[in-house]
């Protein structure tokens, strides 16, 4: 029996409310040579019970269990029971395009990539609404029309396509031959994964195509865990620098690095919901981070966003109501901004209508003129054919005689 095109593997822990919605756009993709495995990591909702009626009635699914390891080792479990040419790792509470595998699939084998990116929306349950989520796929910069060695963007190879494993596809081979995996942490446990297999890839293909729909604001994803543990992405981090180091890679991707370690401590920042979280993060950089990695000692050229940097020096250098005084007066200056950009768009829109309705007035005018010069053409036809007439008969009348 010759192995599936594409192993799907896809972590599962209480997602009863959206994993049928998952599992209908994968096993009805229009690429049927697939496998799906999902993992079972301890589910104490319906989620088994889903699992095992789709089982049932598609042989393409299989379930495997998982000692409470988290979506990491889960997707670990998955990985070491893959059968697939390719790999493509998902999550429970997403939903997809069904076109999603045949097309990134045919990229890679047109450009003979290791991995195909791809673009995505974030979908919100609450509003029941996609947003185009445009920074997990930067297309500005790339090389047009072709596939790329990941040499050829190593000052931002960590920013440009996001850092999670579900908006790509992999080759199953090139992972087994550099035998990654994934961390076993309760956040941010693709980083260090997708990172390395980035910079281990011999090439690289995007899809300029929204084909993940990325649930936010729900319970059963990993993005609930952020205040349980705020600092894990930095043991992620941390692993990461580690990996290209030891591989002779860290010069290569050093300016990349910096500036994702910069991005994922503001991020972070930005999405714990409490005082102690943000308080958690301080003590890690400046007890560790800075130490290590010295951010400020950083040549400031190589730096690609100059506020991120200064809201690193605030958060290291100020007490914690000066840092939070700082970032509300930032966060106030991006909001009267956002205001001003409604408004230049209303504006721009308001303008827009008005050079409509003007064109429309337009050309209503043009017509108007054509109907009178159609009028008059009818007209002067008619008279041509009534005159034409007259002389006909004339001459008609005067060959008589």
């Amino acid at each position: 029996m010759s192995s599936p095109k594409v192993s799907v593997i896809i972590p599962v822990h209480n997602a009863e409310k959206y994993l049928e919605q998952c599992l209908s756009s994968i096993l009805g993709q229009t690429l049927k040579d697939i496998e799906v495995i999902c993992v079972d990591d301890n589910s104490t909702d319906g989620s088994t019970e889903i699992l095992e009626r789709f089982s049932k009635e598609d042989s393409r699914l299989r379930v495997l269990q998982s000692p409470s390891l988290g979506a990491g080792g889960a997707r670990n479990i998955g990985l070491a029971s893959a059968q697939g040419e390719y790999l493509s790792f998902l999550d429970a509470d997403d939903f997809f395009e069904l076109d999603m595998l045949e097309s990134a699939v045919a990229k890679a084998e047109e450009d003979q990539s290791d991995i195909v990116v791809y673009g995505s929306w974030l979908y919100d349950a609450a509003r029941q609404a996609n947003r185009q989520a445009k920074w997990k796929l930067q297309l500005e910069g790339l090389p047009e029309g072709r596939s790329f060695a990941p040499t050829e963007v190593s000052d931002r190879i960590f920013s440009i396509f996001g850092n999670e494993a579900w908006n790509k596809l992999f080759r199953t081979s090139r992972i087994q031959e550099k035998g990654l995996h994934f961390q076993e942490i309760s956040r941010a446990n693709d980083l260090y994964f997708t990172c390395a297999a980035l910079v281990q890839s011999r090439s690289i293909s995007v899809i300029d195509r929204a084909f993940v729909h990325y649930r936010v604001a729900t319970t059963t994803s990993l993005q609930s865990t952020k205040d349980r543990d705020p600092v894990s992405f930095l043991t992620a981090t941390e692993a990461l620098h580690s990996y290209l180091k030891s591989n002779g890679l860290l010069a290569q991707y050093q300016e990349s690095f910096i500036n994702h370690l910069l991005d994922c401590i503001c991020w972070n920042i930005a999405s714990v919901h409490t005082q102690e979280s943000i308080a958690h993060i301080k003590d890690e950089v400046c007890g560790s981070i800075e130490p290590e990695y010295q951010l400020l000692g950083q040549n400031r050229s190589l730096v690609h966003n100059q506020a991120q940097l200064d809201e690193y020096e605030s958060l290291l250098c100020d007490d914690m109501p000066t840092f939070l005084f700082k970032r509300t007066v930032v966060l106030q200056s991006q909001l009267e901004d956002s205001y001003w950009h409604t408004d230049w768009c209303d504006w721009k829109k308001w303008t827009l209508e008005n050079e409509a309705e003007s064109q429309r007035l337009q050309i209503e005018a043009l017509g108007q003129k054509l109907a009178a010069k159609e009028s008059e053409i009818r007209e002067l036809k008619s008279l041509f054919v009534v005159r034409t007439r007259d002389k006909l008969l004339k001459l008609k009348s005067q060959s008589r005689w």
